[in-house]
């Protein structure tokens, strides 16, 4: 999910990044210019805390791209899990869910039953009252009208284009008239003012003195958004076909298009057994629905507005669509289904944004069905949008009920040949991927970096850092005790003495143990104890049940209790 020009689209990330590339062009970082952001996440911070080590999810959220990069492979991994799929490189990372809070891993090293971040993040502790959905919230009340007759005027752009010229054009009328293809006269009674192209003008359209100008945003709007997407077709004219007994649905739909464009149906004719169609025979208003909805069963989509719009409007939509193409399963389900993947996609992403936690599904309606005496129609596929019994919008939904979790199924190598693509410089390097959105990072760590980024002439030079001296352990712990509440029997020096052959790395991971120990106990300041513990733990890894190691643990160990023996 992006957002340009404060536009939120759901796109393939190959449609988003190749645009800043010219054909053949990889393997170079290029710099976003414009405003491109992606939908990630932001962190919470316990009260009074300063600093805390354990990456937590707060709410879902747009931030900025630096930059992005593509370049080619020949093997990528594709990840299955429970609720959909994913397709990275071995070297990028899906964020998991552990006890210490959320944690980025190698998709080359995720294992079935890992489980995925996904949206909405379900905080599960043990007392019901606690517990929490943490979803999107930056959500915000209308304050948009949309132009009723613009639709149908860009789509004469060239007109326009040509209008403009002869108007502001020092030519003779002739030689515009030859340059543009119009006849002289013409050219004329547009520059006289006697009157504009036809395509430009609402005087050849009978509802010019009925139709307004604009429309507001309105929850009712939203729902005749969701009759048209789900029974609705647009040519020159609107056309919605609802069931014979679907009344409440069919009058609904009348004091929509009354009460919205002022328009009553010029036709209801019955085209299919048991259906009736309400026809309005306006086509900038058929153009206005084609612009902010799709036209074709398999183009449909939502407008992109209503991801900024609060859960209200989104719900008015789904309602208006459910009644048109939802119904309830003998589980209690809501099942919406449709053709056209793209709205299936949008509004899971959308759903999941709001809270909810639908899942998709997708089947073929077999061949040679009939719509009345037509021919018979080819199979088709068609997905389906299902809330379970307690995620249902419109009635027992509780943040308290069970939801299925993400959980990895399969990780496979396939062979690949094609570009991968990442965003970079993303707060907390992390942004929401695939059909049902995962939480995914992309890796930075030198040691796992993709070869292609290290290639040959990317860098003037590779410098060789070596492990910090005495002194170097001694200012790197103070940088990263700078904001932790020390104790004051807490000697760095005494640390740093205690810790040679430490990485930076190895420090900071080091303090972070030190705080866990002391919140641990409950410490409000984090003790020379602490620090000794951690230095162990980081040492000789977190306490486990096999009492099994290695031969060079076992040295380590062994030298390490040495060391104890020779202080004494």
């Amino acid at each position: 999910m992006v957002k340009r020009k404060g536009k939120i689209e759901i796109l393939p990330i190959k449609e988003v990044i190749d645009p800043y590339y010219q054909e053949n062009e990889e393997r170079i970082e290029k710099f976003v210019k414009d405003d491109l952001e992606v939908l990630g996440f932001e962190r919470k911070i316990p009260k009074n805390c300063s600093f805390y080590p354990r990456i937590l999810f707060k709410k879902a959220a747009f931030k900025k791209v630096r930059s992005v990069y593509r370049h080619k492979v020949n093997e990528i991994y594709e990840v299955r899990y429970l609720g959909g799929k994913i397709r990275t490189t071995g070297n990028h990372s899906l964020f998991v869910r552990t006890k210490q809070g959320i944690q980025p891993k190698l998709v080359s090293e995720l294992k079935p039953g890992d489980i995925l971040v996904d949206l909405p993040f379900k905080v599960n502790r043990s007392s019901k009252k606690f517990r929490e959905i943490r979803a999107f919230e930056d959500f915000k009340e209308p304050n948009l009208e949309l132009k009723v007759w613009q639709p149908l005027f860009d789509k004469n752009f060239e007109i326009q284009k040509a209008y403009e010229f002869a108007l502001q054009s020092s030519l003779s009328q002739e030689k515009i008239g030859k340059k543009l293809g119009f006849s002289q006269t013409t050219i004329s009674k547009w520059q006289r003012g006697v009157h504009l192209p036809r395509a430009l003008s609402k005087e050849y359209f009978k509802a010019k003195e009925i139709l307004p100008e604009k429309v507001k945003v309105t929850k009712g709007l939203m729902r005749l958004f969701g009759y048209y997407v789900a029974e609705g077709y647009a040519r020159k004219e609107v056309d919605f076909c609802v069931g014979k007994n679907e009344k409440e649905i069919i009058e609904d739909i009348k004091g929509l298009m009354k009460k919205i464009f002022n328009l009553e149906p010029d036709r209801e004719r019955e085209i299919t057994e048991g259906a009736i169609n309400l026809v309005y025979y306006a086509k900038p208003v058929a153009e206005f629905f084609k612009y902010w909805c799709g036209s074709g069963a398999q183009n449909k989509h939502l407008p992109w507005f209503l991801f900024e719009l609060p859960q209200e409007y989104f719900l008015e939509f789904l309602k208006g669509w459910a009644r048109g193409d939802g119904h309830f399963n003998k589980r209690g389900a809501l099942e919406i289904t449709s053709v056209s993947k793209r709205l299936i996609i949008e509004a899971n992403w959308l759903a999941r944004m709001h809270g909810f936690k639908p899942f998709v599904t997708k089947f073929v309606a077999k061949e040679g069905r009939k719509i009345k005496d037509g021919k018979p129609l080819k199979a088709t596929v068609a997905y389906r949008l299902v809330f379970a019994k307690s995620q249902n919008p419109f009635g027992g939904f509780s943040q308290n009920s069970p939801t299925r979790l993400p959980k990895v199924i399969s990780v496979k190598k396939i062979p690949y040949n094609g570009y991968v693509y990442d965003f970079c410089g993303c707060e907390n390097e992390a942004f929401f991927a695939g059909e049902s959105p995962v939480l995914a990072h992309n890796t930075n760590r030198p040691d796992i970096l993709d070869p292609a980024l290290l290639r040959p002439g990317r860098f003037d030079r590779r410098i060789v850092l070596d492990l910090p001296d005495l002194k170097g352990r001694e200012e790197i712990l103070k940088i990263h005790t700078r904001h932790i509440p020390l104790a004051k029997d807490v000697d760095l020096k005494v640390i740093a003495e205690r810790t040679p052959g430490f990485s930076g790395a190895d420090l900071e991971n080091l303090v972070n143990e030190a705080a866990i120990l002391a919140a641990r106990k409950d410490k409000k300041v984090v003790g020379q104890e602490e620090f000794l513990a951690a230095i162990e733990k980081v040492l000789l890894g977190p306490e486990r049940k096999s009492f099994l190691l290695s031969e060079k643990e076992r040295k380590i160990a062994a030298y390490h209790e040495a060391g104890h023996a020779i202080v004494s």
